[in-house]
């Protein structure tokens, strides 16, 4: 984590670094509900969640007092709180819900979707969806409409879901509909769109 300045010729300052993945990391994702609280996805399979508030306040704090005494940045090495396995290939989309702080759904290469809660005793999963037979490329939570994602996949879909039950155990993402791109040849898409790659066609999508 760095502090940034918008200050031309200032420097940017390295404050924490979040050590613990195995592999590459290639999502990060605040929760727009808890100050600090951080999920990162990684090549490792895993996904960690941090609560990083407390620390980089700290870091502020030293790096105010020490750094005009000191060589060097002050970037102490924070671990993670939780770590969330799961997956069986590389984590990439992780979205929080906009409505249940604890809730956290995130995507992978193995073409699933998983639901967690965080508050959950023992093991975090509350949910694996098996709608994409590809790689999960992307995943959103609707910021006004309460539960619903959406995802995207190698498998050229973008599908809709609800989450029901979100305060149980049992919670499931209920599939609303999908749009399947479907490819034509570049020479037939320019001449009739110019710009575009495809064409989109949407099916309902019973639960």
């Amino acid at each position: 984590l760095f502090k940034v300045s918008l200050t031309r010729g200032a420097r940017s300052q390295l404050l924490l670094r979040l050590g613990g993945h195995g592999d590459c990391v290639f999502r990060c994702c605040f929760s727009p509900l808890v100050d600090g609280l951080l999920a990162t996805g990684s090549d490792d399979r895993t996904v960690r969640v941090w609560s990083v508030k407390a620390e980089v306040l700290e870091a502020l704090a030293l790096s105010a007092e020490a750094l005009p005494a000191r060589a060097g940045p002050v970037s102490p090495v924070v671990r993670a709180d939780r770590v969330l396995k799961g997956h069986s290939s590389k984590v990439r989309p992780i979205v929080w819900s906009h409505e249940v702080s604890s809730i956290l759904v995130t995507g992978s290469w193995d073409a699933t979707i998983r639901v967690w809660d965080l508050a959950a005793e023992g093991d975090a999963l509350c949910a694996t969806v098996l709608g994409h037979s590809e790689d999960v490329y992307g995943l959103a939570s609707h910021p006004h409409r309460p539960f619903t994602f959406c995802s995207s996949s190698k498998d050229n879909t973008v599908r809709f879901w609800a989450l029901d039950s979100p305060h149980l155990a049992s919670m499931r993402l209920r599939s609303l509909r999908h749009a399947r791109l479907s490819a034509t040849s570049r020479q037939d898409s320019q001449s009739e769109h110019p710009g575009s790659v495809g064409r989109f066609s949407e099916e309902k999508k019973d639960a």
